[in-house]
């Protein structure tokens, strides 16, 4: 297939929808490939609309195909901004290119990506030349222009940051106040922080230790400085104290304990004990009544057809009221312990934290 190439020829509307970019020349935008022409024309398209809604006005006469394929040899040269610049030369006010190259490639699997270069060269500029990728995977309309409008997107917030020409100005009382834009700190206020923006609309949050957070939004111009004064409230005056982590204090100290409980504690042990006793007694009972065998009866006398072993309920019988004995002594003896709790003392926002510890 060969070369097509597709040019952007759009109305100047300039002063008319926010010129960010109106004091930077005209601008053209060329995208080639050996793509489909619908390809091209989606592509072209999306370029256009990132392109003007930052402010760019475009050349209303198109490139002649001698003209495009010299801006793609450029981009081959060493010196790409001084290649593009000769070109451009030719064309009356037209400053700035926006290019866009779309290419088929084939994975291993067969399937079909369509990779998108973009790259925008503005000759004389801090920055004279930028570039990025995207690539498309089963490529739709809609999936080719999302990634052409996003590519050119990041193209153009990368030249504006370079120019420095559009700045975010904060001014925040208290001093040293944090500021964020978009979510990233770009610094403190003491009391005034400067940066550079893209252009557009940025959520600004401004906040500091003792104070509220506030948060704004602002719109960056390019070519101009978006100033933004904040006086914070402290969070005395709002009644809001800043939630800050307190190290738990731990202290030995004695806890008396009341009569009441006191007495409480020694029921439990108590009933152990008894029911312990209780059970043994009863499992004396039944290795009493337990009944032998037949082999055991005196020869000569009628053998019995049943008789009735009680040594395995016995057993068991003895065994749990052991236990009941042996845990109720030990909690009686535990509970005439007299050393001192630890009580562990945890201050928290509206509260507190108690707890007890005690080695056994």
């Amino acid at each position: 297939m060969r070369l097509k190439i597709a040019i952007l020829a759009a109305v100047a509307i300039g002063f008319v929808a926010a010129p960010a970019f109106a004091d930077s020349g005209v601008g053209a935008v060329v995208v080639t490939g050996k793509v489909a022409d619908r390809d091209l024309q989606v592509a072209t398209k999306a370029a256009s609309a990132s392109l003007t809604a930052a402010g760019w006005v475009l050349a209303e006469k198109p490139f002649s195909t001698k003209e495009s394929t010299a801006l793609n040899a450029c981009f081959a040269a060493r010196e790409v901004a001084s290649c593009v610049k000769g070109v451009l030369a030719e064309k009356q006010k037209v400053s700035r290119l926006a290019a866009i190259g779309l290419e088929r490639q084939q994975g291993p699997e067969g399937v079909i990506t369509l990779a998108v270069t973009a790259r925008i060269v503005v000759p004389g500029n801090t920055v004279e030349t930028v570039s990025a990728q995207r690539f498309c995977d089963h490529c739709t309309d809609d999936t080719l222009t999302s990634a052409v409008t996003d590519v050119t997107k990041e193209l153009l917030d990368k030249v504006s940051l370079a120019n420095g020409r559009t700045v975010l100005s904060v001014t925040a009382s208290p001093s040293g106040a944090f500021v964020y834009v978009d979510g990233h700190s770009v610094g403190a206020a003491s009391p005034t922080l400067a940066v550079s923006i893209t252009p557009g609309r940025h959520r600004i949050r401004v906040e500091h230790d003792a104070c509220v957070a506030v948060e704004q939004t602002i719109e960056g111009t390019e070519g101009k400085t978006a100033t933004l004064d904040v006086s914070l409230k402290l969070t005395a005056e709002v009644g809001t104290a800043p939630v800050k982590s307190t190290p738990v204090v731990s202290s030995t100290v004695p806890v008396a304990r009341p009569p009441q409980a006191a007495r409480s504690s020694k029921l439990l042990p108590y009933t152990l004990i008894i029911s312990g006793g209780v059970a043994v007694v009863g499992a004396g009972v039944l290795f009493a009544m337990n009944e032998p065998d037949g082999d055991g009866a005196p020869a000569g006398q009628e053998q019995p057809r049943t008789y009735q072993s009680t040594i395995l309920p016995a057993s068991g019988l003895l065994l749990g009221g052991a236990v009941a004995i042996g845990l109720g002594s030990y909690l009686l003896w535990h509970g005439s312990n007299k050393q001192p709790a630890t009580v562990m003392l945890a201050p928290t926002s509206g509260g507190g934290v108690v707890g007890f510890a005690k080695s056994f």
